[in-house]
């Protein structure tokens, strides 16, 4: 389906959106503020004078956590596209994966606990695990998409990424490793019309494709991200939940991660001019494990690239990822992964 076509299929208002928008040219009011749930909205719309016999449970998915398995209802798919609902009640909720907010057309209102801000087209929003957030979308012309992306991508694929020195890869860092932080940030493109590109062909994979491709829509999602990089790195206009906190910690792991092979405390120490017990503190109160948990996490998931990728014995397996005892690295990977070596590798390979 080329671009327009598409364009004009996302514009037709579902069912589901034909009945918001009604309830909400009755009573705007009662979309002022976010809710919980669908029963919190139906008290909001019959207290203020609602006439419209609502149904009991809402016509589309809603919940306080949003999980991936009813998301990514096929486990192999990494990358998922929803259209955001026009005039759906703003529902309070978090999420389990990575969000992309992009406004094809038109614009959307964004609210956290605190903080309610207008997103025109041009603009888009990064929106991390775990954030209490929702969208709201009130005009016809509005098209919202939602590229969801599992938080487990970045670690295994989008390794190139994490490793650019910018702020946005400083901030997937601080997302898959830091307990708090900056979870929300909103570029300022002005109407790219190269990142819109990008995401109709995301759409056109995931949506409409009869078989969509895993690794074609993260090539996507790659591409998107990378041009973002390129383009729009000093478009970064704001990081929410609270104030901007970059510290030492994105360097910390990249450096942990690059070195996973000969890195010890000591050396970490000196490279960063720090007391071994400053950092030891530091890496477990910003990451909630010890340098060791880290240490062994990277260099276990060096290994498993590993096996994906080659067919190296275990034994050149287990001394590429630095491990010089063999059945320490065969207890650690089964614990990590619940399988020995030559088992994740079958596994891979069928």
């Amino acid at each position: 389906m080329d671009h327009w076509h598409l364009l004009a299929d996302l514009q037709r208002m579902s069912p589901e959106e034909t009945f918001y928008k009604k309830l909400f040219k009755e009573k705007p009011e009662a979309y002022r503020k976010w809710v919980q749930d669908w029963a919190g909205f139906v008290k909001i719309y019959k207290e203020n004078g609602g006439k419209e016999d609502l149904p009991e449970e809402a016509p589309t998915i809603i919940g306080g956590e949003l999980k991936e398995k009813d998301w990514f209802l096929n486990p192999d798919r990494e990358v998922t596209v929803v259209k955001n609902a026009r005039y759906c009640p703003p529902f309070f909720h978090s999420l389990e994966f990575i969000k992309i907010v992009f406004p094809l057309q038109g614009s959307f209102l964004f609210m956290t606990e605190n903080e309610k801000m207008e997103i025109r087209q041009g603009d888009f929003l990064i929106v991390c695990p775990d954030v209490g957030q929702t969208v709201l979308s009130f005009h016809d012309e509005d098209i919202i998409v939602n590229v969801l992306i599992k938080a487990s991508t970045f670690r295994n694929s989008f390794s190139s990424l994490l490793a650019e020195q910018a702020r946005i890869s400083d901030f997937f860092w601080q997302m898959l490793y830091s307990r708090g932080g900056n979870r929300i940030m909103l570029f300022q493109c002005r109407d790219d019309a190269r990142l819109s590109q990008i995401i109709l062909d995301i759409i056109t994979e995931s949506a409409y494709e009869e078989n969509p491709s895993n690794f074609l829509l993260k090539s996507y999602v790659m591409l998107f991200f990378a041009y973002v990089l390129r383009n729009h790195g000093q478009d970064i206009v704001m990081i929410s939940q609270g104030e901007e906190k970059r510290g030492d910690l994105p360097e910390i792991i990249r450096f942990i991660k690059k070195n996973s092979e000969t890195v010890t405390m000591v050396s970490l120490a000196e490279h960063f001019q720090k007391s071994e017990g400053f950092l030891s503190r530091y890496i477990k109160k910003e990451t909630g494990k010890t340098f060791s948990q880290l240490l062994r996490e990277f260099k276990l998931r060096k290994a498993a690239d590993i096996l994906k990728n080659s067919d190296c014995s275990i034994e050149a397996v287990a001394e590429a990822a630095g491990y010089t005892d063999l059945s320490s690295f065969y207890r650690s990977f089964k614990e990590m992964y619940g399988m020995p070596p030559a088992a994740y590798r079958e596994l891979l390979s069928g």
